[in-house]
């Protein structure tokens, strides 16, 4: 395995100690050299050669992205990751706009997410050296994007321990994956859709538009709520959470294969949402909500008039419809017989 030298830019001691003992941690061979501030980077790339730059964002004499252009313009072909914050997402996303590879937020790496950036820098620059495609073998490529990295990481090592694919990388925002493909396209993306509606997640419309080429496949707790995207087209397989690593690997041949992959037990799906008495099973509040939709109320008049938030109405309705096994307010109203459905107070 090619040995990687990765450059840390960190003027944080401790940060470059946490640094350099994750990739201890990690398998394969990666020597690291530490320098404190972007001037001493400059001047140990313009005096060597590096495989990846791992660049704090937030350095004394420089940040953000013009400290990545500044790093990519003496790099000769090294990746450049950067270490940032969550806070500072948007300074994140412009410097993976300025060319930065990847963003790693600082407090929640993992050894192996670690490396696997490091590694895959360094084969990359190794394989442009020589001349050759950056694809190692004819493994198929996979990205995963979520933004539970627990899960995403859980993911990845289920995938390497295989054998069967290359990892391409984890990312916790679309740009990552967008920024990554200027690499090499990925063969198929696997989503993260398990968990509440997540601000950093992309709309399932919008996940070919991400991905290229690639197929997508969705990983979701709640499998029937993503039916529909199968059907229109935007993704090309959902898998339960609770799956097994052989039905995982099997499920991403298939999908590669130009199959659909569907959860079990789809088809009975009508018929047990058929059995349901759907109202019975809704709180309260819900029903209350429910009502106040079916007269023709928005969500900030139905707050209003129940002394609670916006936010607090687009709860229960996201609660509402996935008992019901709906989408939409149009489609729970119908459900639930139309205006006469419930019994919206008197008034306005």
């Amino acid at each position: 395995m090619t040995v990687a030298l990765a450059l840390v830019v960190e003027d944080n001691r401790l940060d470059a100690r946490s640094l350099r003992d994750l990739l201890a941690q990690a398998a394969g061979p990666i020597e690291t050299r530490r320098v404190p501030d972007l001037a001493a980077a400059c001047a140990a790339l313009r005096a060597g050669s590096f495989d990846v730059v791992l660049l704090d964002l937030r350095l004394p004499d420089g940040c953000g992205a013009a400290a990545v252009e500044q790093v990519r313009s003496l790099a000769r072909g090294a990746a450049v990751v950067v270490l940032a914050d969550l806070a500072d997402e948007g300074m994140a996303l412009e410097a993976l706009g300025a060319g930065a590879e990847a963003w790693l937020v600082k407090g929640h790496l993992a050894p192996a997410a670690l490396a696997r950036v490091v590694r895959g820098a360094a084969e990359r620059r190794a394989a442009r050296a020589s001349g050759l495609s950056a694809s190692p073998g004819a493994r198929p490529g996979v990205a995963l994007l979520g933004a539970n990295l627990l899960i995403v990481e859980a993911l990845a090592a289920t995938l390497e321990a295989v054998e069967a694919f290359d990892v391409l990388g984890s990312f916790t925002v679309a740009e990552g994956l967008l920024a990554a493909r200027r690499q090499r396209e990925a063969d198929l993306v696997i989503v993260d859709a398990t968990g509440p509606a997540d601000p950093r997640r992309p709309a399932v419309g919008q996940l070919h538009a991400l991905a290229g080429p690639a197929k997508v496949m969705l990983i979701a707790d709640a499998t029937d709520l993503h039916l529909q995207a199968v059907l229109d087209g935007h993704v090309d397989g959902i898998l339960a959470t609770t799956s097994s690593a052989q039905q995982l690997v099997g499920a991403l041949h298939q999908v590669l294969a130009g199959q659909v992959v569907l959860p079990g037990g789809w088809r009975t799906l009508p018929e047990r949402r058929q059995a349901k008495r759907p109202p019975d099973e809704l709180s309260a509040r819900q029903r209350e909500i429910l009502a106040l939709v079916a007269s023709g109320y928005s969500n900030e008049q139905i707050a209003a008039r129940l002394f609670i938030s916006a936010n607090t109405v687009k709860f229960h309705l996201r609660t509402a419809y996935r008992t019901l096994g709906v989408h939409n307010r149009m489609q729970a109203v119908r459900l639930l017989g139309g205006p006469d459905a419930g019994h919206p107070p008197a008034g306005d």
